[in-house]
C-alpha cells in the first residue's frame, strides 16, 4: 500500500490548484496516506541550491509522484525527471483541453486527465493504486 505521495506543482501556477491541493490531500489523507505538496507544504526561505536540495529528499522518501503539468514548468519536470531515475512510480496529471507534454506523458506510469478534482478522485478509486503494494 502507497505510504506517502508527493505531488508537483508549478511554482508560478500554485494559487490555480490551491483548492485543488486542499482537497486532493483530505481525499489522501482519508485513505491513511501523507501526501506532501513542495510549493505548499515547504516554509522555510532559502537559497536555490538548498530548495532543490529539499525537494529532492521528499521526492526521495515517497512512494508516487504526482506531477500536474497543465501549464509547462521547468521545476515540474526537473522533479519528474529525477523521480523517473529514481526508480519512483509517477502519475501525471493534466486538466483536459490543455497541451500534453510530451517528456512527460513519455515517462508517467499513469496518465490522470480530469475535468475537476472529483475525476482524479474518481480515477483512483477505479484504478486501486492506492492499494497497491509499494
Amino acid at each position: 500500500m502507497l505510504k506517502r505521495i508527493f505531488v508537483s506543482y508549478s511554482f508560478a501556477n500554485r494559487n490555480t490548484y490551491k483548492d485543488f491541493n486542499t482537497v486532493l490531500k483530505k481525499y489522501f489523507q482519508s485513505k491513511n496516506i501523507e501526501m506532501y505538496a513542495f510549493v505548499f507544504d515547504y516554509k522555510n526561505i532559502v537559497d536555490d541550491r538548498t530548495l532543490m536540495k529539499a525537494a529532492l529528499k521528499e521526492i526521495d522518501s515517497s512512494d508516487l509522484i504526482l506531477v500536474e503539468l497543465s501549464k509547462k514548468s521547468v521545476g515540474v519536470g526537473v522533479e519528474a525527471g529525477y523521480a523517473k531515475a529514481k526508480g519512483k512510480k509517477i502519475g501525471y496529471l493534466y486538466k483536459k483541453g490543455s497541451d500534453l507534454q510530451q517528456t512527460i506523458n513519455g515517462i508517467a506510469d499513469y496518465i490522470i486527465p480530469y475535468d475537476s478534482i472529483e475525476d482524479v478522485i474518481s480515477w483512483f478509486e477505479k484504478s486501486q493504486l492506492l492499494y497497491l503494494s509499494t
